[in-house]
């Protein structure tokens, strides 16, 4: 069985949504807002036709955004 990140995402944000799952300085991210940015680079990335399988490389700066 395999077990993504993504799906244990889905149930802690189920269970807490308002609960912070990252902290960067003085900013927050809760599981719901991460969540929904999750979803939102996975659109994106189908959008521009990475498909299932597919291995993705993601650059991202130190920061909730």
């Amino acid at each position: 069985m395999h077990h993504l990140i993504t799906h244990a995402l889905d149930q802690s944000a189920a269970a807490t949504p308002d609960a912070v799952v990252f902290r960067c300085e003085e900013n927050a991210l809760t599981y719901a807002q991460c969540v929904a940015r999750t979803n939102q680079l996975a659109n994106v990335l189908i959008d521009g036709g990475a498909q299932r399988g597919d291995r993705v490389g993601i650059f991202l700066h130190k920061s909730l955004n």
